[in-house]
């Protein structure tokens, strides 16, 4: 009688959880792409200063914004630098700071996810969609006469650090700058009860950091992250020694002082420009 119990309780237990793996092999898509949670900050596509471009895809046309670095011209062209915001933003919140950096010089490209945002009609992410749209969309700006198509930076953060380095895996890249990077999606799947493999979206940084071989790098974490713990950088920079790495007061998505916001918008400037990184104060 015990061990008829027994079976049964563990046949019970073992049902339930198959079903919750059921469950999330079916949610994944929303908890790594939770693209309707920008859609309250979205306004005007069409924006003083910015240029729309169009990407055409199998799913329709893709849109980004295209700033023209100051003084980029086709007699001085200037390098393209590409930010690629998180899993729950859109481009419309990187608007200021495209303007910003561009004012430092480099053009800047702010290229929009499938199924976010302006695109929300447009497909549906996956890792391997993002990054040859993104890939795809640097092939494409890099035509234009202003760009010099030979010095190409990146700036992600969060998932879009993760995106960054798949891009950086495929293409070559003058340097990499990962604000809050996870090692892998594929990291958090124990957390859920899942084991790693049924994820459809891994976004292996850590492989794509090797493939990347020496590329100038910058890691900023946050102290207090709850969403990126600290050992995801570590491990990350234990793969790339060479990647300067700094670590802000602040959790995910805040930088607690104003001198650390300064001192990170110091050092996000200087990667705009091509200089070396001040690591220093």
């Amino acid at each position: 009688m015990p061990t008829r119990f027994l079976l049964k309780m563990i046949y019970v237990i073992a049902s339930i959880y198959l079903c919750w793996l059921l469950i999330l092999v079916f949610a994944q898509d929303q908890l790594i792409f939770p693209r309707t949670r920008g859609l309250v900050r979205m306004g005007e596509l069409d924006r003083p200063g910015v240029e729309v471009v169009w990407l055409d895809t199998e799913e329709g046309r893709l849109p980004g914004w295209f700033i023209p670095g100051r003084g980029a011209s086709e007699e001085s062209p200037q390098r393209l630098l590409v930010l690629l915001h998180g899993n729950g933003n859109i481009i419309d919140d990187w608007y200021d700071l495209g303007l910003a950096l561009s004012s430092q010089g480099a053009n800047v490209l702010i290229p929009e996810y499938r199924g976010y945002g302006h695109a929300r009609e447009v497909g549906l992410p996956s890792e391997e969609a993002l990054a040859e749209d993104v890939v795809d969309f640097i092939a494409r700006i890099s035509q234009r006469p202003e760009v010099d198509d030979e010095h190409v930076l990146i700036y992600g953060r969060s998932l879009g650090a993760a995106l960054g380095a798949q891009v950086g895996s495929r293409i070559p890249l003058d340097g990499l700058f990962l604000h809050t990077p996870p090692i892998s999606i594929a990291s958090y799947a124990w957390q859920y009860g899942a084991p790693p493999f049924l994820l459809r979206h891994p976004f292996r940084t850590d492989h794509a950091l090797v493939k990347m071989g020496d590329v100038p790098m910058v890691m900023v974490i946050h102290d207090e992250d709850e969403i990126v713990p600290e050992w995801h950088a570590k491990k990350l920079r234990a793969l790339a020694p060479h990647a300067e790495f700094i670590k802000l007061e602040g959790t995910h998505n805040i930088i607690d002082t104003e001198s650390d916001r300064d001192r990170f918008h110091r050092m996000l400037n200087d990667f705009a420009n091509g200089e070396s990184i001040r690591t220093a104060g």
